[in-house]
């Protein structure tokens, strides 16, 4: 499990969530861009990423706040 954790890249955290960003924003323009026909055939797979996603951007926010590294005008108080 410690691989999982590795930050392979050597990326500081501002570049993760630029990362991050940037791939969940070219993932919303090929979900925006592709037809309803794929949306259907793959609504259970992007279902569950979204869910995922969400999931772990929660547990973020949760140990972030913990440590009282959070910033309230984020929109989460």
């Amino acid at each position: 499990n410690d691989s999982t954790f590795e930050n392979n890249d050597g990326l500081s955290w501002e570049q993760t969530v630029e990362l991050t960003n940037q791939i969940l924003s070219e993932w919303t323009i090929a979900i925006d861009e592709c037809g309803e026909e794929k949306i259907q055939k793959w609504s259970s797979d992007l279902t569950y990423l979204t869910l995922h996603n969400a999931y772990h951007i929660g547990q973020i926010v949760h140990i972030r706040k913990q440590k009282e590294i959070w910033n309230p005008k984020q929109g989460v108080h």
